[in-house]
């Protein structure tokens, strides 16, 4: 059996649809634990906010970012990050969590975040 092209890129474009639909707000936390594949929030998240841009424009690639600006999550070690479908800080699932070196937000701090994610399906 062979699959072909386009049931491959029908694939492709469906996944690159439902992250484009999942990833519609960041949030931060201040957990260090180490990110699990089980996991389905944060470990201490401390904000949450809708995301400033999804990306589609380099093919088979989604880029989302968020700002955290000045005025946002002041006074917290900031240590982890995640991406949610839902704007309520207690629900919906992680999609995406990761941890980076502790940073002390203040309001002198810009936080940028940005995660890409590369499709590529090949037959085996």
């Amino acid at each position: 059996m062979v699959i072909t092209n386009q049931l491959l890129t029908d694939l492709k474009t469906s996944m690159l649809n439902q992250v484009g639909s999942a990833f519609l707000y960041g949030s931060v936390g201040s957990s260090s634990v180490t990110p699990a594949a089980s996991d389905v929030r944060l470990g201490n998240e401390v904000f949450r906010s809708a995301v400033d841009t999804v990306d589609r424009s380099v093919t088979d690639k989604i880029t989302t970012s968020l700002e955290i600006n000045t005025t946002e999550a002041n006074g917290n070690t900031l240590r982890e990050f995640g991406w949610f479908e839902t704007s309520a800080g207690s629900s919906g699932t992680a999609f995406v969590r990761d941890t980076f070196t502790a940073i002390t937000k203040t309001s002198d701090i810009n936080l940028f975040l940005d995660t890409t994610i590369s499709f590529e399906l090949i037959e085996v």
